[in-house]
């Protein structure tokens, strides 16, 4: 998961899946033709949409820090299959 940058300069969220899972360095990835899987919907900050881990909700969720009125939040989203998200 990584954040980028769409045509509109806004940032979406991204996945990217390792070449060959037995180079022990993981040292080429592949950029899937399906991301961004989560853009910025309405009410999210599009130019403040980023840094998402899956470390805080297990493997079906994902949380991506953004703001809003200058105070930090996290946006808690789900997937069953990490290709199509919806926000909690």
């Amino acid at each position: 998961m990584y954040t980028g940058i769409d045509p509109d300069k806004n940032q979406v969220q991204n996945v990217a899946y390792p070449a060959n899972l037995s180079d022990p360095y993981l040292r080429q990835w592949v950029k899937p033709d399906y991301n961004p899987i989560i853009s910025p919907d309405h009410g999210i900050n599009a130019s403040a949409f980023r840094d998402p881990t899956t470390a805080w909700y297990g493997p079906d969720g994902l949380v991506v820090g953004t703001k809003e009125n200058m105070k930090g939040i996290a946006v808690l989203y789900r997937s069953r299959d990490f290709k199509k998200w919806v926000k909690n």
